[in-house]
């Protein structure tokens, strides 16, 4: 080491709060009386040889060991910044190695389990217009059926166990009036906010788009943000990423909740587009078919204008088109019954049951002309989930969309038995993936369920106050038990009728056998008789004379702006707990899945100048695309 080093080497130390920086060398700091020089090695007591160490031999190319003077070790001890500093380096690195080795086994223990973790199978069930007040609903029914005995039988059995819904008794057997859980019950894991991006009160459309993109947007857009351009979809990013992908609905597959995750346009009542993205027809950089399996209603957007029972606004033939790319079209129950899905191996699926919406699910059940049978949406998410769990076997894995869509339909027409049916309906399918999950996971492949509604819709309460009494806390499941059609079959039925029906032929068919209502007043007879040509004011009559049997409180025809029930269940259910945004929910599913939403975004993006329209459309609902409307003394 040099004994000449500057003494300007080294700053001051803390303790001195000096700005000098005229201080020696820690190591080389020695008065000038002590300065060997650079060549010769300083000795202890310096300057000073005994006899004896002159007299030992010396090795000409052997150094000295320098001792530090006294100075040198206290100048050591005070100063802070020269002493070993590896001890805070090492603690942390090796802390920061033991995490990820554990975090490494922990990962390897997953794959020990489910094997890839690449291959996962998610699933997500959308109840469109189900609130909290209608979970609740809907058990209490089941609780009533379950928990009276039936008049009609020589054997002790519950309604429940007469009724459509049998399979979801074992949850309530032996266990009295108030106990029992519906399939749903058993997976609540928290609640989803559901505002869109321009009001505090979502429709169908912006919450479908939240699960679809993660994306707030503005109520009417599909697949489309704020500023008008479109994003991508988990949907459309599992289809690119090599997974399988799947639509179910009750809907039209061209309606806003469905159309969501594979459509983009700026307002929601562009089916007739929306139908052409469905098939591949749009143009964009994402050309082919983004969906393997889709089973709806909605047929009438894929015929050519003219044709009869076509509803498209133009002479696109898109059965026609689909048909060419080698979609396997399943037209109507006739040609279901017809379809195995063991010989579509290589074949997507296009299965269409109605011109329009599919039925509700208490009018489906009493269909009676074969060729106007139509398909449970248990029965559409088994035929689902068969193809593509098969399709997906030595693949990635799939994406699966169920929606109970005409849940919300019915609740727009504050129609509690239509609301009812396709509730319990919705219960039955959950309960069957239920149990499917669970056997996919038994078998080693990760599969998720989540179920969620986008929305509440009607202000449903479950008590009314009918005069200006106090009203009693109550309300009575019982007088839903009879009922045996929706109020909208109902009201259609009636207009149908004119001018033929009477009064009689009312209070007869309408109210006691459609509805079970045996003591209908004469102003109640009055308010449908008034909209004998007006199906739509006769399904309201209806509705609200057992609403009001039933003590039902609707506050609107809309949407409400309340938070609504989150469900998960199967693998990695705990990773979405608590009160979640709803966009939380499709970032969540890509999260899990690994997909990557911005490069579809990015891809949709490219020549989005000749297919995507951002003027198409509703010319009110482009231009309020952000921010909250206010009160304007409306009232």
């Amino acid at each position: 080491m040099n004994g000449s080093v500057s003494p300007k080497q080294f700053v001051l130390d803390e303790e001195t709060h000096s700005s000098s920086s005229d201080t020696a060398s820690l190591i080389d700091r020695r008065g000038t009386e002590h300065d060997a020089g650079a060549d010769e090695p300083v000795r202890y007591p310096p300057g000073v040889l005994s006899e004896e160490e002159k007299a030992l031999p010396r090795r000409q190319n052997h150094l000295a060991v320098r001792i530090p003077t006294r100075q040198e070790v206290l100048d050591a001890r005070t100063r802070p910044k020269q002493r070993p500093r590896r001890l805070g380096i090492v603690v942390p690195g090796l802390l920061a190695l033991l995490g990820f080795a554990f975090l490494s086994t922990w990962v390897l223990s997953l794959g020990t389990q489910f094997g890839d973790q690449h291959r996962i199978q998610v699933i997500l069930m959308i109840s469109d217009g189900m609130g909290p007040a209608s979970e609740t609903m809907a058990r209490s029914f089941v609780q009533y059926l379950a928990s009276t005995n039936s008049s009609s039988s020589n054997f002790k059995r519950s309604l429940l166990n007469e009724s459509s819904w049998t399979d979801l008794e074992d949850s309530y057997r032996g266990k009295g009036s108030m106990g029992g859980m519906l399939p749903l019950d058993e997976i609540l894991v928290g609640s989803s906010r559901t505002r869109s991006s321009n009001s505090l009160i979502t429709d169908s459309a912006a919450g479908a788009t939240a699960f679809s993109c993660g994306v707030k947007t503005y109520n009417g857009a599909i697949g489309v943000t704020p500023s008008l351009q479109p994003c991508g979809t988990v949907l459309e990013a599992a289809k690119r990423q090599g997974y399988m992908t799947g639509l179910v609905a009750t809907s039209r597959i061209t309606h806003a909740t469905p159309a969501s995750f594979y459509a983009h346009v700026p307002d929601r009542d562009l089916e007739s587009e929306i139908a052409e993205f469905l098939v591949g027809e749009d143009g964009s950089a994402l050309k082919g078919l983004r969906v393997d399996f889709a089973f709806g209603g909605g047929k009438c957007f894929f015929l050519p204008n003219g044709t009869d029972g076509s509803c498209r606004t133009d002479g696109k033939d898109m059965l026609g088109a689909a048909k060419a790319k080698g979609v396997r079209v399943v037209d109507g129950m006739t040609a279901l019954r017809a379809y195995k899905d063991e010989d579509s191996v290589d074949e997507p699926v296009l299965g269409l049951f109605a011109s329009d919406h599919m039925e509700y699910e208490a009018d489906r059940q009493r269909i009676t002309a074969l060729a106007d049978e139509q398909p449970s949406l248990k029965e559409m998410a088994t035929h689902a989930l068969r193809y593509l769990s098969r399709k997906a076997k030595d693949n990635k894995g799939f994406f699966l969309m169920i929606e109970g869509s005409r849940i919300d339909m019915a609740a727009h027409n504050n129609d509690p038995v239509g609301h009812l049916s396709d509730m319990l309906a919705y219960q039955q399918t959950v309960q069957y993936v239920k149990e499917w999950v669970d056997a996919q996971n038994e078998q080693g492949t990760p599969t998720m369920l989540i179920s969620v509604s986008d929305h509440e819709t009607g202000g449903l309460a479950l008590g009314r106050q009918l005069g200006e009494a106090y009203p009693e806390y109550l309300w009575y499941p019982d007088a839903l038990v009879n009922a045996t059609h929706s109020s909208s079959y109902l009201g259609s039925l009636f207009a149908s009728r004119y001018p033929a029906a009477t009064r009689d032929w009312v209070i007869s068919e309408l109210f006691e056998k459609g509805l079970g209502i045996v003591d209908a007043a004469e102003w109640e007879v009055d308010a449908v008789w008034k909209m004998r040509q007006d199906a739509y004011g006769a399904n309201r009559a209806l509705a609200d004379a057992i609403s009001r049997r039933a003590q039902l409180g609707w506050s609107t025809a809309g949407h409400s702006g309340v938070d609504v029930n989150l469900y998960a269940y199967g693998y990695n259910s705990t990773g979405l707990t608590g009160n979640v945004e709803n966009t939380d929910i499709g970032l969540h599913i890509a999260e899990n899945m690994r997909l990557n939403l911005d490069v579809v975004t990015i891809e949709l993006g490219k020549g989005q100048s000749s297919w995507f329209d951002a003027k198409a459309g509703n010319e009110t609902t482009r231009t309020r695309t952000t921010g909250l409307g206010h009160y304007h003394g409306d009232f």
